[in-house]
């Protein structure tokens, strides 16, 4: 007694189990719960099965067709209880998941209606348990998956664009690498030209110099000249004064100073001659003057555009990096759509042990259906014979019914009658005990 009070689970009510199937979106009346058909039964178990496994047995038709057509039981004899036997399978799957102890077929063929109610209940928490604990991993894992696909998505782009950019790299490389060419050739023929500018540069400064230091040498002398022309006639003006002059000696100093003026004039018009050369060589300096200037422009011209063939230089450098770049990820690309080439002969070669292994699950899938013809054979008059026994059961619980039926109409009779006695019984109890309580009151009052 004591074990069988422990083992038993506690009583559940319709209208519980009402809600709680509501509350996954399924409808069903208490009247309905409280006398389950076998329909009702199938239907609500096959509707939690989806909301628990996501399995719809009605969807596993069309392939158990498929997988029936090509062996020789593809008759519909046998479509239905393969069909059964799915839906079983999965159904007592689940009720194991779920605590639920001995599941057969005959709790969907002869439901009971507190065990129908109970097996309801334990799916029905069950279901609730995994959908709380499990929402949220599936939904990061959605998000999840949502996350990679987008990026996956981004990276394609990226790749596409890197391979667009690339060809737009190679293409511009092709067009610029004559006008490169060109540019290398026109910078070794500048710096070539602007090497042999400085060394004649440096030998006209050299030229130059010398020059100007010519040119100051010829001042000095002339200035020296100058000095002692002025030297010589204050000289000679000192004499006039201190000598008497005699005719002869006039015309000796004459002659003499005649001869000195022969030669300051003869030395005067070398001067002269010598600074005409130096004008020449000056109008020629500045002339090479100009020329240096000419050349100095020329040189910072020249500058500028090796300035600027040094920027070119470091742009192509920069797009050949990025070449190179893009080369590197082209290789990764590559390698990766090699490994993603493995990834997928071997998922081929999987593919075909799976088709081998489902050959041969199919062929003894076949000798299995043979064996099971034969016991659904033997089970099928089994099964008359069962639904003969069934059918006079039904005719047992019929009459027990009606039987149940007038004895509950007759306690309920007998209760009325009881009810009324002891409606009766109590209100005379009331008066005894009111008149009881009067005597006592007059007896006080008495001996009082």
């Amino acid at each position: 007694m004591g074990k069988e009070a422990v083992g038993k689970l506690p009583d559940i009510k319709p209208d519980e189990v009402r809600d709680s199937l509501r509350d996954l979106g399924l409808q069903v009346s208490v009247e309905l719960l409280s006398s389950p058909t076998p329909d009702l039964v199938e239907t609500l178990y096959r509707d939690l099965l989806e909301k628990a496994l996501d399995v719809d047995p009605d969807a596993l038709g069309s392939p158990l067709t498929t997988a029936l057509a090509n062996t020789e039981y593809a008759e519909p004899l046998f479509l239905q209880p393969a069909k059964h036997t799915i839906l079983m399978f999965h159904l007592r799957k689940l009720a194991q998941t779920a605590q639920i102890d001995g599941f057969s077929t005959l709790d969907i063929a002869r439901p009971q209606p507190e065990r129908t109610l109970q097996n309801l209940a334990a799916l029905v928490n069950y279901i609730k348990f995994i959908q709380h604990h499990t929402d949220n991993l599936i939904w990061s894992l959605k998000d999840r998956s949502q996350g990679h696909l987008l990026e996956k998505k981004q990276l394609l782009a990226k790749i596409r664009e890197a391979e667009a950019e690339m060809a737009t790299i190679r293409k511009e490389i092709e067009r610029t690498q004559p006008q490169y060419q060109q540019l290398e050739d026109d910078n070794a023929r500048l710096k070539a030209s602007l090497m042999s500018k400085k060394e004649m540069q440096g030998q006209t400064l050299q030229t130059l110099e010398g020059i100007k230091a010519d040119k100051q040498v010829l001042q000095h002398q002339k200035e020296a000249i100058h000095a002692q022309l002025t030297n010589s006639h204050e000289e000679i003006a000192r004499l006039k004064s201190r000598i008497v002059q005699s005719p002869e000696r006039i015309k000796r100093t004459i002659t003499t100073m005649g001869n000195s003026a022969a030669e300051d004039k003869y030395t005067l018009n070398e001067l002269e001659s010598k600074i005409r050369d130096l004008q020449a060589k000056g109008s020629a300096l500045q002339a090479i003057e100009k020329d240096v200037r000419l050349c100095s422009e020329q040189l910072q011209t020249v500058q500028k555009e090796v300035q600027a063939l040094d920027v070119a230089y470091k742009q192509l450098a920069e797009v050949k990096d990025n070449h190179d770049d893009r080369v590197i990820e082209r290789s990764e690309l590559e390698s990766k759509q090699q490994r993603t080439h493995t990834q997928l002969s071997n998922a081929q070669e999987r593919l075909e042990r799976a088709q081998r292994h489902a050959e041969e699950k199919r062929v003894a899938g076949q000798n299995t259906l043979k064996k099971l013809k034969y016991e659904y054979e033997k089970l099928d008059v089994d099964r008359k014979e069962n639904d003969k026994e069934v059918e006079s059961l039904r005719e047992q619980v019929r009459e027990i019914e009606v039987q149940m039926a007038e004895s509950l109409k007759q306690n309920e009779k007998e209760l009325n009658d009881l009810l009324v006695v002891f409606w009766k019984l109590r209100h005379d109890a009331d008066v005894y005990m009111d008149l009881l309580a009067n005597e006592i009151l007059v007896n006080e009052l008495e001996e009082d």
